[in-house]
């Protein structure tokens, strides 16, 4: 099959004349599907697949709902890379994806959503062709699985918010370029992100503990929608890793008595639902232990995590491990870690996982 040269990566405007719909692609990552059978994507790194042969031009269709109205893509044909794709307004628009393209060809298109949940959620309706487009199956996806739990960190909140050029805005949000999306290609394996920026364990960033935790994300396929409820069976993961903390410790340090207990019920449920699952629980790569005050943090967010591990080791399972992750300092515009930042740490979990799943290359 020929890549796509730089030649054949027009966009254009689609005509909706010329056009038929093909529902919904395949998705990867936690998505709900509406009565009127689109889908909706509010969690970060959602990604959407197809294949097709027989057409020019090739397009989608979506809108936002609530949030700040924004949602962006990251596109790929072939596995190469075009300019990010900005969804916007509550009413449904085609966007233009590439076109000129060999209709004697077969394509791969990839769709994976970069930002993060509060930015709004995603409405997709469709892949739009010509009529004479042939949907073929897409490429298998790696058999492995992997699921990342966290807060903005890994939403990938600012990772390509860095120089020499650079503008503030939601597109510096990039999810595939955060550490788990990383890990994920690093051991060949499929991810989902269940992550939301500000939230934490048991309170938020600002201390707020009526605020939505993690162990209540964890149980939804929309992350602002109370009653919306994943089916755990629908993806089940080989390994869970937990990067939380950065909120919880945010307003100052939590004590044990009130932190393992919590850690450790979200643990258990993640192995009530996985039960063959590993889960690999992270300390926080802002926390710099340098500063006192942040050395402070570390120290005590480790201890935790220590004990948790403890816990399940004393019952005799040993499925749960930590990982004391180095500080990553993201630059003098943001503390968030970019994504040089995210690879890095992403290759630091991967010594650790690989050998304890029996993934190392």
């Amino acid at each position: 099959m020929k890549k796509l040269t730089s030649t054949l990566l027009g966009l254009l405007c689609l005509a909706p004349v010329l056009l038929l719909a093909q529902p919904h692609g395949r998705t990867l990552g936690r998505v709900q599907t509406t009565p009127e059978g689109d889908t909706l994507m509010g969690f970060p790194g959602v990604a959407v697949d197809a294949r097709f042969t027989g057409v020019q031009r090739i397009a989608f269709r979506a809108s936002m709902v609530g949030g700040q109205g924004q949602g962006f893509f990251n596109v790929y044909v072939n596995g190469v890379e075009l300019p990010m794709i900005e969804v916007t307004g509550a009413e449904p628009k085609d966007y233009p994806i590439a076109d000129r393209l060999d209709p004697r060809e077969a394509y791969d298109v990839r769709l994976v959503r970069r930002n993060e949940p509060w930015h709004g959620v995603v409405r997709w309706q469709e892949f739009v062709a010509a009529e004479s487009v042939q949907w073929l199956e897409p490429a298998p996806l790696p058999a492995r699985k992997l699921m990342c739990l966290g807060d903005s960190i890994t939403c990938g909140y600012f990772s390509e918010y860095y120089g020499p050029y650079v503008r503030e805005g939601f597109h510096s949000t990039n999810a595939e370029a955060a550490y788990g999306w990383q890990l994920a290609k690093l051991l060949h394996a499929q991810v989902n992100l269940i992550s939301y920026g500000g939230k934490g364990l048991i309170r938020d960033w600002q201390g707020n503990e009526d605020a939505v935790t993690l162990a209540q994300l964890f149980e939804r396929s929309l992350p602002d929608t109370a009653d919306s409820r994943w089916d755990h069976a629908a993806y089940v993961p080989d390994v869970v890793t937990i990067c939380i903390g950065q909120n919880d410790f945010n307003p100052g340090v939590i004590e044990a008595d009130r932190y393992v207990p919590a850690y450790i019920a979200l643990v258990e449920r993640i192995l009530a639902v996985y039960p063959e699952a590993k889960v690999l629980l992270i300390s926080s790569p802002m926390q710099n232990p340098a500063d006192e005050a942040d050395g402070h943090k570390k120290q005590v967010l480790e201890s935790h995590l220590q004990a948790v591990v403890a816990h399940f080791e004393q019952e005799g399972n040993q499925q749960v491990r930590w990982h004391s992750v180095h500080y990553y300092p993201g630059t003098e515009l943001d503390a968030h870690p970019i994504a040089p930042q995210h690879y890095q740490m992403a290759r630091e979990l991967a010594a650790d996982l690989g050998p304890w799943l029996g993934w190392a290359e």
